[in-house]
């Protein structure tokens, strides 16, 4: 009687207990090679429940309390849990990602299809796979712009009007800011290509959901380019002017969304412009993009750059206007005093501004302004205010 009760009971602790030779009894019985090596000192022990018919694994409580007193001998925190805390670090600095312990690596062949890195190993520059619908939209930006140059712009419309707003761009960024630099360094000679180029940059520019920050060393270069190039077309008498007016109306909105972030980008591109006015080597189609390029930063850069020697640069180009032998030269020293005359007249007319009329300190500038009206002759009639409670020194220019 004893002997059948106690092999009842080691019967019973046998079931709850798992041990390797069940496993690979249970392997043989499947024709399943045995696996070697695996082992336990202490078998796991399960509990059975009856109404469910189901074994679990019998597992350690673990009293809090005791870990919380024990802390310090276990190397944890005296204040559990911890507090969120928040780091920052520099993901990537102008595309490459620097090399410090909470950046990980970049190792080739990792992520989905859609978002596929690679690392260069000879520069470090992180590299993306762009999905087939950004593949297919670069596709149609590109053709937008031949298209355009070609003349069929009505296509090309719908193009700019999505880059000018559409916030899923921003993958593209790298792509169309190369392919800027690219097609103006290309094609320094086809007019129509360029000024479709300088509309898509407008159109990226202002678009509020791009961030351009890093890419505004691959746009500058091109948008000065269009700006003093001495030779934008094929032909001289072809109407480069329209797309340097065209590219200078970009600076101001370059450096008003980067201004205060970057303070050189001001001073670096007047200085570009001023070297590309006074110097006496320079061509008229340069000195025109200079004045254009200062003319749209501005009545305080026009003031500071231009006014000073406004006066005798319309003596000069009215010279040559009228004793040049080229009918070229005449027709480009035209077009430079109209622009000189066009810049003086904006900043008439923010002189005559309540706002701007305190900052540009017109008394000291009255002798110059002055100098330059009678350079002007009546040429400066049309912007001369009319209001009487304007100041009185503007009325002393004419």
């Amino acid at each position: 009687m004893e002997r059948s009760l106690f092999a009842k009971k080691n019967a019973a602790t046998l079931v709850r207990r798992l041990t390797i030779d069940d496993v690979e009894n249970a392997l043989r019985v499947r024709k399943i090679p045995v696996v070697h090596g695996f082992g336990v000192s202490k078998p796991d022990r399960f509990k059975f429940l009856q109404y469910q018919n189901l074994y679990f694994l019998e597992q350690e409580d673990v009293d809090l309390g005791r870990i919380l007193e024990d802390s310090e001998q276990l190397f944890l925190p005296k204040k559990v849990p911890l507090r969120p805390s928040f780091g920052i670090h520099w993901l990537a600095i102008n595309g490459v990602q620097p090399t410090i312990a909470e950046n990980p690596h970049l190792l080739e062949g990792q992520g989905t299809a859609k978002e596929k890195v690679k690392s260069d190993p000879q520069n470090g520059i992180a590299k993306h796979v762009l999905t087939k619908e950004l593949q297919i939209y670069y596709e149609k930006v590109v053709l937008a712009v031949v298209e355009a140059a070609l003349g069929n712009s009505a296509a090309a419309e719908s193009v700019y009007a999505s880059l000018a707003v559409d916030p899923g761009l921003q993958q593209l960024m790298p792509y169309l800011a190369k392919f800027i630099f690219d097609q103006v360094n290309k094609s320094l000679s086809n007019l129509a290509l360029l000024k479709s180029v300088m509309r898509l940059t407008r159109c990226i520019l202002i678009n509020p959901n791009l961030d351009k920050e890093l890419y505004l060393h691959e746009m500058m270069p091109p948008i000065m380019t269009c700006i003093v190039h001495r030779r934008l077309c094929t032909s001289p008498f072809q109407d480069h002017w329209s797309l340097r007016d065209a590219a200078a109306t970009l600076i101001p909105i370059v450096y008003g969304q980067y201004g205060d972030t970057y303070q050189n980008i001001k001073p670096r591109v007047q200085n570009t412009l001023r070297d590309a006015l006074m110097r006496k080597d320079r061509p008229l189609t340069t000195q025109y993009g200079a004045i254009v390029g200062i003319a749209a930063m501005g009545p305080l850069t026009v003031q500071a750059v231009l006014l000073p020697v406004m006066a005798k640069l319309l003596r000069r180009y009215s010279k040559a206007m009228l004793r040049s032998r080229s009918i070229l030269e005449r027709r480009e020293a035209q077009h430079c005093v109209g622009a000189l005359q066009s810049a003086f007249g904006s900043y008439l007319r923010a002189c005559a501004s309540p706002e701007l009329s305190k900052a540009i300190l017109l008394e000291e500038h009255a002798e110059m302004a002055r100098a330059v009206a009678l350079a002007a002759g009546e040429a400066t009639i049309p912007w001369q205010p009319h209001d009487a409670a304007s100041s009185s020194h503007l009325f002393l220019f004419v």
